[in-house]
């Protein structure tokens, strides 16, 4: 039986090419997207004897995922490619189940960067009228106060906080090197934070390649606030945010040589870099104190960073001496979470007197 289906595959009727229905059912027109469909050049040849070893298991297939375990993993390269080229239902499903918290970033971000491989080409979806028309994806309805996403696959391509929210890191390099683009304006919201947000903020959580990215950048100004002052003037600076960051993208951002450590943070009467690291750490004293070892890492990070604790900004203390005074008024306190914030202050100050 094997045989003659194989000898029929060998001299297909024409009516019957090509097979793409089998491959590409998830598929949204190409005509959407300005693609001509018979451009196909990018896309691996499925040779007769792929096609023969599919058509021989076609009544025990269910699924894409079938036949590649059917032909082995040499020819379900093949096939996968073969199956997303210009398949932009496929981007689109994956973004449905990450918005919809069925899947998280990386199986999705893992999934979208397999189909830019598939697809070269990607670049010509980003434009500077689909930049703006997709500044925001989410969006909240004022009435109902209801958050609407848009799942459009070409949102992926021109919103750098969607690519900083997915790791697309090739994406907001692209992005960032458009004429005109400024990556310090409030304008762009990914999935998960519906507003305008500035995009080193977004970056801080983790995602290291995209901070390192936007750091390259020449104009970058990393003395902004998280949201536009103008719309949300109790918006938290950049760095009071990096305090409470990833680990990692904390280092990154006090050893980039854009970020001065011994500057104050806006106006004349602004604290030091050391000042707001300390005011986090006494916010952070809630029931169960602060994390000891979170803390210390970040002071070390920024003193070896070349934070001077002894500068005095205009007729505040210096910051070595802000932590001894509270460091003695925690002292007389009781409870435990301020024994603790005691001897956390006391390691800053020996970190900061060597």
């Amino acid at each position: 039986v094997n045989q003659r289906r194989r000898d029929q595959c060998a001299n297909p009727p024409e009516r019957k090419k090509p097979r793409m229905a089998l491959l590409e059912t998830d598929m949204i027109p190409n005509q959407a997207y300005d693609i001509d469909i018979e451009d196909r050049t990018l896309v691996p040849c499925l040779d007769i004897d792929i096609i023969a070893r599919i058509a021989s298991f076609t009544g025990f297939l269910t699924g894409l995922m079938d036949i590649c375990i059917a032909v082995g993993p040499k020819d379900a390269t093949v096939i996968r490619r073969y199956n997303l080229h210009d398949n932009y239902r496929f981007l689109q499903r994956n973004v449905m189940l990450y918005v919809s918290g069925m899947n998280d970033s990386d199986p999705c971000s893992e999934n979208i960067k397999t189909w830019m491989e598939a697809n070269t080409d990607w670049k010509k979806l980003c434009t500077p009228d689909n930049i703006d028309k997709f500044s925001r994806v989410t969006i909240q309805d004022e009435d109902t106060g209801v958050f609407t996403s848009n799942v459009d696959p070409k949102a992926l391509f021109n919103n750098p906080a969607v690519a900083i929210e997915l790791g697309l890191d090739k994406v907001l390099k692209h992005l960032i090197q458009q004429d005109g683009f400024d990556v310090n304006q409030y304008k762009y919201g990914c999935y998960a934070e519906g507003l305008p947000t500035n995009l080193v903020a977004l970056s801080l959580y983790g995602q290291r390649k995209s901070l390192s990215l936007l750091l390259s950048v020449e104009d970058i100004n990393l003395n902004l606030h998280v949201y536009d002052p103008e719309e949300y003037p109790t918006s938290n600076k950049l760095f009071t945010c990096a305090c409470t960051s990833d680990p990692s993208c904390f280092r990154l951002l006090v050893n980039s040589h854009r970020f001065k450590v011994n500057q104050q943070l806006s106006g004349p009467l602004s604290p030091l870099p050391l000042h707001v690291l300390l005011k986090s750490l006494l916010a952070d004293c809630d029931g169960e104190g602060p994390d000891l070892q979170f803390w210390r890492q970040r002071f070390h990070y920024l003193l070896r960073a070349g934070a001077d604790p002894r500068i005095t900004v205009g007729s505040a203390v210096s910051p070595i001496e802000q932590a001894r005074e509270w460091r003695n008024h925690y002292h007389q306190l009781m409870p435990s979470v301020h024994r603790c914030l005691f001897w956390e202050l006391h390691k800053a100050i020996e970190l900061m007197e060597r």
